[in-house]
Parts: C-alpha cells; sequence; structure tokens
C-alpha cells in the first residue's frame, strides 16, 4: 500500500507516520515511507506518499521559483492562481506516487499542472482528490515540477476584499 500498512486480520489500515524535511533535503526511500516537505519561507508544505520501493531510491522537493510560476502565469489556459508549486527530484522510475499539495480550503476549478523542459501543460492524473482539509492529492511517475491552480470560491474572496478594505480603511484613519 501507499504510505501505510494494511492487517487483514484485524481488518486496519494503519497509516505512518510523515517524515518531516526541510524543503530542498534529500530522503533515502523505503518501502511505505511518507515524507512531508516543508518550505520555511512560505510555510507551504508537499507530502509524497511512496508503496514498494526497489533499489535504493531518493527524492527531494523544492518550492518552485517566481520565474517558473510567472511562465504558468501567462498561459492563456490556465484558470485561477498557482496555491502550491514544487519542483521535485528523483531517481525512482516507473513507480506510482502519491503526492499531496496543501492549497487551502474553498477553492473551485482545481487544475494540476505539469512543468517539464520548461514547459507547462495541464496534467490529468490517473487519481485526484481534494478532500475537505484543503489537500489536493494527486499520483504521479514522472517527476519535475508540478503546480495546483484554483480560484477562491465566491464568499472567500468576498471576505478577503472586506478584509481589504477594511484595512485600507484603519490605515486612512491611523
Amino acid at each position: 500500500g501507499v504510505g501505510g500498512k494494511w492487517d487483514y486480520f484485524s481488518k486496519t489500515f494503519t497509516v505512518s507516520t510523515p517524515t518531516a524535511i526541510a524543503a530542498g533535503g534529500t530522503a533515502t526511500l523505503t518501502n511505505g515511507v511518507r515524507l512531508l516537505f516543508t518550505d520555511t519561507n512560505t510555510g507551504k508544505q508537499i507530502g509524497a506518499s511512496f508503496g514498494t520501493i526497489f533499489g535504493v531510491n531518493t527524492f527531494s522537493a523544492v518550492a518552485m521559483s517566481q520565474s517558473e510560476l510567472s511562465t504558468l502565469s501567462l498561459n492563456p489556459t490556465t484558470d485561477g492562481s498557482a496555491l502550491s508549486a514544487w519542483d521535485l527530484s528523483t531517481n525512482l522510475a516507473g513507480t506510482d506516487v502519491l503526492l499531496s499539495f496543501d492549497v487551502g480550503l474553498r477553492v473551485q476549478n482545481v487544475n494540476v499542472w505539469h512543468l517539464k523542459n520548461g514547459v507547462w501543460s495541464q496534467y490529468t492524473p490517473n487519481l485526484l482528490t481534494y478532500d475537505s482539509g484543503g489537500i489536493v492529492s494527486f499520483t504521479t511517475q514522472d517527476f519535475s515540477g508540478y503546480a495546483v491552480t484554483g480560484v477562491p470560491e465566491p464568499a472567500t474572496l468576498s471576505l478577503l476584499v472586506l478584509g481589504g478594505f477594511a484595512m485600507l480603511r484603519r490605515r486612512r484613519i491611523g
């Protein structure tokens, strides 16, 4: 299983605790390992869950640079803004990995984009979920750059606008 262990007799699935790693760090992969990379500058996180691993393999993740993201924003088919974006590096091949991006709650039109050889393309994974905790997860066997885009739902957007107006008003008064 990916990131856990099934006990047939008790009919329970135990999920392993993720190994916390700072963005840019490298982890050696083992069977069923779960990794959680955190960018200390932005607080953004990406999780990676692995099933059966053969051989000696490593995996690392770094938050994407603004220059990489600017090329995505220029793409006319991009709907929304990049909510989370990461560059991945590994010598693992031919194995499904579950990637999990923390994008926040109340996002509409969630899409996954893949950056390969400097070109962005929309990525359609075999499995894509957006859970109630604000995590977008999808499977892949191709590792380079990925971004998740989306549009905050109207109620959230309205609250952000109202909050901005309140801050402007407060600044004028003070």
